[in-house]
């Protein structure tokens, strides 16, 4: 991005807001912007006047969170049918050089993520994970690009994959993968402990594919830890939150059940699990399973209401 002053950058935005408002005959509304972050698809760079070598500005798209005081100012922002902030980004796409997304926040949301983001670095310091360690990363399915590219930033990441058949690795995911481990260099192992038979397959069609199948396989990426001299395995796919292992001691992490992220936060390409997919369509108590996740992020703010009723819809359409 160009070099832009925060607040210029934050004043114009406003206004801007302002006369789309009127333009579009809409009622007056006081409301307060706090804060703007911009990123290029990781870490976001809340001073966007300086540089910031994390940052590759090469990518294609560019972010532009705004941070409203309230949800009232939020909803002011956005407009009816988000018709305001679509016209915002035509207003200021021409200053960047990149494809201009925008996001609007509620600062309040912000603040209480930031209280659950504390309470998640103290546990993680309590089971003994402090920043610069080395951590086994089971790079899979769903969020987990996005999730390392957290991760990446604070801990000394070697990566796994389950190279155990395409419903739960796809040609497309393993591409996926190969690519961001080899542009962040990254180390990076595919295994195959075992291939899964037809037998399998239907098993795991039965239930919560994670749950009744996929978690299996934690004795033969345990292995990998150990061999490894890693006492820490961080996996998106367990039940619970933190497990430790009784003979070893290694424990496996739920990074995503200890460190709440807004769901809208995370850039990287979301791999969609075929066998997951499956599962929901042959099988009602998955499908209610994967709802009452949806339902219950967008409750906890970890997920906008329109982000989480169109997840709901592209789910009941596939069944």
């Amino acid at each position: 991005m160009e070099n832009w002053d925060k607040n210029t950058l934050l004043e114009e935005i406003s206004n801007n807001v302002k006369e789309i408002r009127n333009n579009l005959n809409l009622k007056h509304i006081n409301f307060e912007i706090v804060d703007i972050e911009i990123s290029y698809g990781g870490e976001y760079n809340r001073e966007p006047n300086k540089n910031n070598k994390n940052n590759k500005n090469n990518n294609k798209t560019l972010f532009l969170k705004i941070y409203a005081l309230t949800r009232s100012d939020k909803s002011a922002i956005i407009g009816p049918g988000g018709w305001v902030v679509g016209r915002l980004r035509e207003s200021l796409k021409y200053k960047f050089k990149k494809n201009l997304i925008i996001i609007v926040e509620d600062y309040i949301d912000k603040l209480i993520l930031e209280e659950k983001r504390e309470n998640a670095i103290s546990i993680l310091k309590g089971i003994g994970l402090k920043k610069g360690q080395e951590i086994l990363y089971l790079l899979q399915c769903s969020y987990d690009l996005s999730v390392l590219d957290i991760l990446k930033d604070y801990f000394k990441v070697f990566a796994l994959s389950l190279d155990i058949g395409s419903v739960v690795l796809p040609p497309k995911n393993k591409e996926l993968i190969e690519t961001y481990v080899c542009e962040n260099n990254m180390p990076h192992k595919f295994i195959t402990p075992v291939k899964l038979k037809k037998k399998d397959i239907l098993m795991g069609l039965t239930g919560y594919p994670c749950d009744v199948l996929c978690n299996k396989m934690d004795k033969y990426i345990l292995r990998e830890g150990i061999n490894r001299n890693i006492n820490h395995i961080i996996n998106n796919h367990i039940p619970e939150r933190i497990k430790r292992d009784e003979i070893t001691n290694i424990y496996f992490v739920n990074f995503l059940k200890v460190f709440q992220l807004k769901k809208n936060s995370l850039r990287r390409e979301y791999l969609n699990c075929p066998l997951m997919i499956q599962s929901y369509r042959r099988n009602k108590n998955v499908k209610i399973k994967l709802i009452n996740e949806i339902v219950s992020e967008t409750y906890e703010g970890l997920m906008e209401p329109t982000e989480g009723s169109e997840k709901i819809m592209d789910i009941v359409k596939k069944t």
